[in-house]
């Protein structure tokens, strides 16, 4: 990540272009004013703002309790489904940083990006257990979601395991 200037900021932020807050303080806004409102459409169902909102707070939470700290990195695998935008608001949320992957990516695409993003985690099943696996903990396998997550979460994605 790579920070633009202060003076930058400032003159961006006073004509406008920017808002000083962060796209999970967005969200929560957002789901405040209009709660009802269709946030995602999606091939099955369509999301409210409040049920993004509700159910990205669950997942970040989670994403805490397993001991991410902001700045951290999380790959995760997700196709183009509802989910997709609750895993990538909760991770803005938690304050760790989403390295979104191609559901088509395979073992050696997903060694490489990690070894090059250096994750704190992985949400896929790239390493299935291999001791040479790059990520530290490893894929869901090692390092599965919490209790709390897994009964909150509207639907778990079918791309993780």
């Amino acid at each position: 990540v790579r920070y633009r200037p202060s003076s930058e900021r400032d003159r961006h932020l006073a004509c406008g272009d920017w808002i000083d807050c962060t796209c999970g303080e967005v969200l929560r806004r957002t789901a405040a004013r209009e709660p009802g409102k269709v946030a995602v459409v999606g091939h099955d169902r369509d999301v409210t703002f409040a049920e993004l909102d509700a159910a990205s707070e669950s997942v970040a939470a989670g994403l805490i309790e397993t001991g991410l700290r902001p700045g951290d990195r999380v790959v995760f695998q997700i196709g183009n489904v509802t989910e997709f935008f609750t895993v990538f608001f909760a991770c803005f949320k938690a304050g760790v940083v989403p390295v979104a992957t191609l559901p088509q990516f395979r073992e050696i695409e997903m060694e490489a990006l990690a070894a090059r993003s250096a994750p704190e985690s992985t949400r896929a099943g790239a390493c299935r257990r291999r001791p040479s696996c790059p990520c530290r903990p490893c894929c869901s396998c090692c390092f599965p979601w919490p209790p709390a997550v897994r009964a909150e979460a509207p639907r778990p994605p079918t791309a993780w395991w």
